[in-house]
This record gives structure tokens, C-alpha cells and sequence, in this order.
């Protein structure tokens, strides 16, 4: 059986799997790939770190703190990724109501649970292990807010939409690569 994957959702499973965590308070932007054969005959590949980037710590939405590693002074421009948070919220904290436009935001939820809920109706509980996609295409308003009384943590980045890829429900994507 072939499992064909959208080129973005992989490398974002391989941010995960990787370990890029902002609470790590770096992420590693490598380049030069090298070539190791292992004694099994099989090519492995290793990159060089050639800069750390710290994240900051930074208010988001209403009483939450994120831990912000891309999008930030230091690495402004890593498109197509146009931001990386690691969040760690409390009730009453959280993310109500706000716009996203032309940009997809995944979720990656590592402890406790946040209710995502859209101005079309459309909501559901990411638990622990579960990934949401959202694409933004022409505009959508959403709240994302804690489910559960303990912390609250997982990993959000947003990807540049792709100028004139036909997105999700029938939308044509608003923003450049």
C-alpha cells in the first residue's frame, strides 16, 4: 500500500521528529548535507548546524505565553514557515476569537487538550498525539481554548498558503509563496 504525503505535512513531521522544541530555546537551521555509509550499506544523511536561533517568550492572545522560535527578529524569513510556537496555557488563558488569512496553521497537541472551534460551526477537541490542519485560504475566524484544567502544551507553525494552489472546500489560497 502507498501513503502519499503533502510535502508541508512531512516536513512538519520531521520538525517533530527531529526535537525542534522551543523549549529546547533553539532551533538548529542546518545546511551541507553529508553522507555517512553505515555498516548496514545504507546512506544515511547528516546536516551542520551553521546558526541557533533562540525563541522568546512572548503574550499571545488572552493571558496565554508562547515560546516563539520562527518568526522572530532573528529569523524573520524562513518561508515557507512563517511562524513556530510552543504553548503552554491554563484556563482561563487562551486563544478566543481571531482571524487567519492565506496561511495554514498545524497543531500538535503533547499534553492536556484545546477545543478549536471556526465561524462556520465546525469544532473538535485536539487530545494529546493529535495533529490539526486549518487552512486559512480567503479568511476564516477561530478560537482555540484550553479543554482541561492542568497545562496545556503543544506546537503550532504557520505555512505560507501557495499562490494559486486550489486549497481545501473548493478556495483558492490567498497569499505567495
Amino acid at each position: 500500500m502507498k501513503i502519499s504525503i503533502h510535502p508541508i505535512v512531512a516536513t512538519i513531521i520531521v520538525f517533530l521528529v527531529i526535537g525542534i522544541s522551543c523549549r529546547e530555546s533553539a532551533v538548529d537551521i542546518i545546511s551541507d548535507t553529508l553522507e555517512i555509509e553505515m555498516a548496514s550499506n545504507v546512506a544515511k544523511s547528516f546536516r551542520k548546524v551553521v546558526q541557533k536561533v533562540l525563541s522568546i517568550e512572548q503574550a499571545e492572545g488572552a493571558g496565554a505565553r508562547v515560546r516563539r522560535s520562527i518568526g522572530t527578529r532573528q529569523l524573520p524569513d524562513f518561508d515557507p514557515f512563517l511562524m513556530l510556537d510552543e504553548f503552554a496555557v491554563r484556563k482561563p488563558a487562551g486563544f478566543p476569537d481571531h482571524p487567519h488569512r492565506g496561511f495554514e496553521t498545524v497543531t500538535y497537541m503533547t499534553e492536556g487538550a484545546f477545543m478549536h472551534e471556526d465561524f462556520t460551526g465546525r469544532k473538535g477537541l485536539i487530545q494529546p498525539g493529535d495533529l490539526q490542519w486549518m487552512t486559512a485560504g480567503r479568511g476564516i475566524v477561530h478560537t482555540e481554548m484550553p479543554a482541561t484544567d492542568g497545562d496545556n502544551r503543544g506546537l503550532q507553525v504557520r505555512v505560507h498558503a501557495t499562490c494559486g494552489v486550489y486549497c481545501a472546500r473548493g478556495v483558492w489560497c490567498a497569499s505567495a509563496w
